[in-house]
């Protein structure tokens, strides 16, 4: 949580170079968390039923936050290996679409978080 927390803040500092490092209220802190969980939720919820899988099984399959990879590949790799079947072209393409739109919901949540 606390790489999170830092990454986040550095995110929002890097926004502009010659703004200071921005501080966000426990409150403005809660609600962002509040977001990225949300953003992961509905990944999650996307990809298991573009694979026809359960949530856990996906939510089994994503790289940890720390972790230095393509999360949507990742989970492409994983699943096919947890259901011994490849997935289809349009499935990978319609994961690494859900992969995009969780980052841009992420994004969105670190521009949006100052104003809450």
């Amino acid at each position: 949580m606390r790489t999170l927390f830092a990454a986040i803040l550095f995110a929002l500092s890097s926004l502009s170079l010659h703004a200071q490092p921005v501080q966000l209220t426990p409150a403005q802190t809660a609600w962002l968390n509040t977001q990225m969980r949300k953003a992961d939720e509905a990944f999650v919820k996307t990809v298991a039923d573009i694979a026809q899988v359960k949530r856990a099984v996906v939510d089994n399959a994503r790289p940890a936050p720390s972790r230095i990879t393509n999360p949507a590949e990742r989970v492409i790799a994983s699943l096919e290996l947890t259901t011994g079947k490849p997935l289809s072209d349009e499935q990978k393409s319609a994961i690494r679409a859900a992969d995009v739109d969780r980052q841009k919901a992420k994004s969105q949540a670190v521009l949006d978080a100052r104003k809450h």
